[in-house]
């Protein structure tokens, strides 16, 4: 049988219909918390009616207005931002001009700096347009890969 249409709901083996359905975000984040129920075959009967039993328990815990498998930037899922980053003419190696669209749908500008040496990796980003120009966020960036950098020779220099 065909799950393509059965959202949340997907067949475990030959067992039964496992369901794992969200109901609620997670404190005060835009991280959703699951209920998971497995439906199986021996208990209900048959396929077909532990399939309607588990389209009911779905149906029954699932939250208002949420699309399923929806990943835009809009999702309130916390998870998917949109970034587009681009390396200006104007910009050294392992800083980035980031436009992002936040979770509300406004647009972000930052200046993103990155380093990355053996497994080692460090990133942070400035925000501008409001607070801070383009320039001081540069600024700052260079002073932070400078530091990365720094971190991570001196890591590399103290491994066996």
């Amino acid at each position: 049988m065909s799950t393509s249409n059965l959202h949340y709901i997907s067949a475990h083996g030959t067992t039964g219909w496992l369901v794992r359905v969200p109901y609620a975000y997670f404190d005060h984040s835009k991280t959703l918390r699951y209920k998971q129920k497995l439906f199986t075959f021996i208990k209900h009967g048959s396929s077909d009616e532990a399939l309607d039993k588990a389209i009911e328990f779905r149906d029954h815990h699932k939250m208002a207005g949420l699309e399923y498998n929806y990943r835009g930037a809009t999702a309130g899922n916390g998870k998917q931002v949109r970034r587009k980053r681009v390396r200006g003419h104007d910009l050294p190696f392992g800083i980035t001009d980031t436009l992002r669209l936040s979770r509300q749908g406004k647009e972000e500008h930052l200046i993103t700096a990155q380093a990355c040496c053996e497994n080692i990796r460090r990133t942070t980003s400035f925000m501008y347009g409001h607070s801070r120009s383009r320039e001081e966020a540069i600024v700052e960036a260079k002073e932070a890969l400078a530091l990365f950098l720094r971190e991570i020779e001196e890591s590399t220099d103290t491994a066996p």
